[in-house]
């Protein structure tokens, strides 16, 4: 736990030099999302907190059907690589949990039971009480009962099972830096996965799903990847600059523990 716990304050501190925000006190959780930037609009649009919530909870919903009908997501955000051991076990604990709440997953899953944005067609009547939107009062309906909680948890690990710069960027479709990605799109991508596992559901007032026994799924090596060029890493104390071909068989895991020890080591 401490290790995690010294992760999460170095990846915490990088965010004063991360993306434009203002006011005096801006919240974590917001400058998390500044982070990055849509992809589909004006280069300078930054993720908002409606269409972050929009996004992540239409492809849940989309996954439990794909888990009804017993089909492999091969495109949109689900996607994941059948060959890849890590994906499969994390889609096999989701069609796991589904199972075991089949009586709440099932209704939440289905798209006429989302905002009045959603599934218009197949809605027998109007019905005055339905969301307008992704808003606080519909996510918090939609994450009360703990079975969605659950499957949320996996849901999101299984979308960051790969945790590539590239894939995730594709996945999410907006960006997080204008060129060649480096450690620091790492640091924002853990950040983000942090915000949709933990602080999206806090904001809420609920409880986020944690296992009795945290499993660490196996990271792919990500220096193989082309587009992916290591460049300078800044930390609260120092930059750090790791040469492509000294690393390029090295794990993101042995990199990461390799910047945590030099954090500790310059206190």
């Amino acid at each position: 736990m401490k290790y995690v716990q010294s992760m999460d304050h170095m990846l915490v501190s990088q965010l004063q030099s991360y993306g434009p925000y203002s006011g005096r006190k801006c919240k974590l959780v917001a400058r998390i999302r500044n982070c990055f930037l849509n992809a589909k609009r004006s280069a300078t649009t930054l993720i908002k907190k409606e269409y972050l919530r929009c996004r992540i909870i239409r492809g849940h919903k989309r996954a439990l059907r794909q888990i009804k009908s017993q089909k492999i997501p091969t495109r949109t955000i689900n996607s994941f690589d059948p060959k890849n051991p890590s994906a499969v076990k994390i889609w096999m604990k989701l069609s796991e949990v589904f199972q075991r709440n089949e009586d709440v997953l099932c209704p939440i899953s289905q798209t006429e039971n989302g905002p009045k944005t959603d599934g218009k067609s197949k809605r027998k009547e109007k019905v005055d009480s339905i969301a307008k939107s992704f808003n606080e009062k519909f996510c918090k309906e939609y994450f009360t009962p703990y079975g969605v909680r659950e499957s949320y948890y996996y849901y999101i690990e299984l979308l960051f099972v790969d945790l590539n710069p590239r894939i995730l960027c594709e996945k999410f479709e907006f960006n997080c830096c204008r060129g060649a990605h480096n450690l620091q799109c790492l640091e924002k991508w853990l950040l983000m996965k942090k915000y949709i596992s933990q602080y999206m559901i806090e904001d809420l007032g609920l409880e986020p799903f944690c296992p009795k026994s945290l499993q660490h799924y196996s990271l792919p090596n990500l220096f193989s990847d082309e587009n992916f060029q290591l460049q300078a890493i800044r930390s609260s104390q120092k930059n750090f600059e790791f040469d492509r071909g000294e690393y390029e068989t090295q794990s993101f895991d042995e990199i990461r523990n390799f910047i945590c020890k030099q954090n500790i080591e310059a206190k």
